[in-house]
Parts: structure tokens; C-alpha cells; sequence
């Protein structure tokens, strides 16, 4: 019997949403699989790091514990395809299906049992991924959006950037910030799909 220490994996991945690549980073436990996987979503200017390597941290733990995760970076994020004033909460609600996709297609991957994990604007996404995603056992949420309406109209009392970004792409803290964002971000209800 070996004394080493066994290691857990971690493997670049690349896949594609609606035709453009997404880059993500996959994390796989020493041992026994198939496993349980948990599937993160960034927040707004954030990726599949995460502000102080919080994601890395926690996907780390995971793996140590057993359990697999994946990590990505939402198109026009961090190291994917696409460009930063496109991204609105359609096309994240796409690259988590194709995320999610991907992830239950990994053979060291128990498909019936991912969880999600939504951080900041990421939380709102899995709020509105969770009625659609299949199989998906539970869902953690960390500092959430959960009503996004009124936090568009609190940052417009206050920023004219997204006055103008209603008009076409404004300059939001040197981020872009295109229209279709700042509109799903008015009409979305993500407390009133997680409660049916």
C-alpha cells in the first residue's frame, strides 16, 4: 500500500456556445468516480476565478472532498470567446446549458447528481438556469441578485453609464455595457421561478 498522497485533477476544458468557444477549467477528485459535480457561474466582470481566487479555493475543496466541479468563464468573460458588451442574461442562460452539457457528458461525472453554485450576477443566472436544468440536485447562491430591476434602478439613479447603455453600449467602470443586459436585467423575475 502506497503512502503517496493521491491528487486531484485539474484540467483545461474548451466547448462551445452558440457556436464560439468557451473556455473553463475542470476539476476531478482523486478518486471514485463517477462523482457528484457542482457547476459555478461568475459574477458581472468577474471569471471562473473569481475575485481573490474564491472559485479556484472552493473547487479545490470540492475535489478534495470528493466531489467535481466545473468552472467557466461566460462568453465575453475572462479567457472565452465573444465580447463583453453581448453579454446579457440570454446568452449566460445558453452557455449554462452548454456548461451543463458538458459537464454531465464527463464520464468521471455522476449526471443525476450537479449541483450549481451562482455568485453575484451568476446567482441570478442559476436562479433562472434551475427551473430548466435537469437532473440538477441543488443550488447555492452566494451574494445573489435576486431582484435585479431594483438594482438596475438604484445604479441609474446614480450612473448615467447605464442611462446610456439603454441607448447602445455604455462605459460602466471601464466595462461595456451593452443594452440587452441592462433590458433582461428590468424584466427578469428570478425569485418567482425558484419559488414554483
Amino acid at each position: 500500500m502506497s503512502n503517496r498522497k493521491q491528487i486531484s485533477v485539474e484540467k483545461p476544458v474548451t466547448f462551445t456556445s452558440q457556436a464560439q468557444q468557451i473556455l473553463g477549467v475542470l476539476h476531478l477528485p482523486p478518486a471514485a468516480s463517477p462523482c457528484p459535480a457542482v457547476l459555478f457561474f461568475h459574477g458581472f466582470t468577474g471569471s471562473k476565478h473569481e475575485a481573490h481566487r474564491l472559485f479556484v479555493t472552493t473547487a479545490r475543496e470540492l475535489a478534495r472532498r470528493g466531489i467535481a466541479s466545473l468552472r467557466f468563464d461566460f462568453r465575453g468573460a475572462g479567457d472565452s470567446a465573444g465580447d463583453f458588451h453581448r453579454m446579457c442574461l440570454s446568452s449566460m442562460l445558453q452557455d449554462a446549458r452548454a456548461a451543463l452539457t458538458f459537464l454531465k457528458n464527463q464520464p468521471e461525472v455522476e449526471r443525476r447528481l450537479i449541483g450549481l453554485l451562482g455568485y453575484s450576477l451568476g446567482g441570478l443566472v442559476a436562479q433562472l438556469f434551475l427551473p430548466q436544468a435537469r437532473n440538477v440536485r441543488c443550488c447555492v447562491l452566494w451574494a445573489p441578485v435576486c431582484d435585479p430591476r431594483a438594482a438596475v434602478a438604484r445604479r441609474a439613479s446614480t450612473t448615467p453609464a447605464v442611462r446610456m447603455a439603454l441607448r447602445g453600449v455604455a462605459d460602466m467602470d471601464g466595462w461595456p455595457v451593452g443594452r440587452p443586459l441592462v433590458v433582461e436585467m428590468q424584466t427578469a423575475r428570478p425569485l418567482k421561478r425558484v419559488i414554483r
